[in-house]
């Protein structure tokens, strides 16, 4: 597991089973190189939940998990619209583990 999603597991920014977040966004960066078209989500969910043992459901709410934290967002390119892995996560990550350790304080 990357080390940025260890930590937003131990900071407590997403909760649940972290192999299916783990094999989300890896399918998502490897296979579809970062971008995933919108019309090809029901196969993207129904690989990923297979791969995970978990339902295509709970596939969908990882992903809108992701997306209100900000590591995915919804762009059109070409006038379609695809899903793609944010390029400011790692600040806003790193922005959430200093009020996570603040809050601890």
């Amino acid at each position: 597991m990357s080390s940025w999603l260890e930590k937003a597991f131990e900071y407590g920014i997403f909760r649940g089973n972290r192999i299916a977040y783990e094999n989300l966004l890896d399918k998502l960066k490897i296979e579809y190189n970062g971008r995933l078209f919108i019309g090809e989500l029901k196969k993207f969910k129904e690989e990923v939940a297979r791969a995970s043992g978990i339902s295509e459901r709970q596939v969908h709410n990882i992903i809108q998990n992701l997306r209100e934290k900000g590591v995915l967002e919804a762009v059109i390119i070409d006038n379609k619209e695809y899903l793609v892995l944010s390029k400011t996560f790692g600040s806003r990550l790193v922005k959430m583990g200093r009020n996570y350790w603040d809050w601890l304080r």
